[in-house]
């Protein structure tokens, strides 16, 4: 038989890291509840796409939760 336990809600923080270039802003927004990261979206505007914004952000994040 299995026992039934209860599970303690863990509250939940949303942010963002974000990146600023030539007067465009690049972020990526987060949950963290916990110890669980939770790497939602990332948006780059188009006049700054392809300088490797998005992966800046990704490591910055990644970095931050080791």
């Amino acid at each position: 038989m299995f026992s039934k336990r209860k599970s303690i809600p863990q509250p939940a923080t949303s942010g963002r890291f974000e990146i600023g270039r030539d007067g465009h802003l690049a972020y990526l927004e987060y949950t963290l509840t916990g110890n669980i990261l939770q790497l939602i979206h990332t948006e780059v505007p188009e006049a700054v796409r392809g300088q490797g914004l998005a992966s800046e952000l990704a490591k910055s994040a990644l970095d931050w939760a080791r």
